[in-house]
């Protein structure tokens, strides 16, 4: 694994042992740094700050490279390497993802411009390409979390997606309900109440 960010070197420490992490920025190394000549399963998660609606609708900072990590993806590694299958792991605005006006914006016309084109450049390299977007707790994960999931498959085997084991209880019940964040909280370890905090919470919340 490669992150530059020291934070997220040692959780994975804690979390996955057996994985070893290299502290690099992704702008700075290419799959040959590791004498890597073909990659059977790349999973990729470029920056998503950029893109995310969670900046609560803050502009975008064109000048920030970070929009552009998807791209050093492509070059310093699916271009480098030969890669079987390349997994893509992003927010769901990442779909979107385009040029910007001068105020940070993304140019309504053009939205998606740098996605199909991202998109075009794995097909031009022999890749199927396919992308969803789909929410972990219908996979058994206690969050709705809503991700954009890409596959680029060129091992022969196609693209698969993962069968739905769970579903949102309002919605039906052919399958067992989404799981909640209760059942992993130890509610007998004393925390103060977030009731009782001075600034309100809101209503949402």
């Amino acid at each position: 694994a490669i992150n530059h960010w020291d934070l997220a070197v040692a959780a994975h420490g804690v979390n996955l042992p057996w994985v070893h992490v290299h502290r690099e920025d992704i702008t700075q190394v290419t799959a040959a740094t590791y004498g890597l000549e073909r990659i059977n399963l790349l999973w990729a998660s470029p920056s998503c700050v950029h893109f995310s609606r969670a900046r609560g609708g803050r502009p975008t900072d064109a000048t920030n490279n970070t929009r552009s990590h998807a791209w050093e993806v492509l070059d310093r590694w699916v271009r480098v390497a030969r890669v079987d299958v390349l997994l893509v792991e992003n927010v769901p605005e990442f779909e979107g993802w385009g040029p910007l006006d001068d105020a940070g914006k993304v140019i309504p016309a053009r939205r998606g411009e740098f996605f199909r084109a991202f998109v075009q450049d794995l097909r031009d390299l022999g890749y199927e390409v396919e992308w969803r977007v789909l929410c972990a707790a219908d996979y058994g994960d206690p969050t709705t979390r809503r991700r954009f999931f890409l596959q680029a498959v060129k091992d022969g085997r196609g693209i698969q997606w993962p069968e739905k084991t769970h579903m949102d209880p309002k919605k039906g019940s052919s399958l067992p309900p989404w799981r909640t964040a209760a059942e992993l909280i130890d509610w007998s370890l004393p925390t103060p109440s977030i009731f009782t905090r001075k600034r309100p919470l809101a209503d949402a919340t």
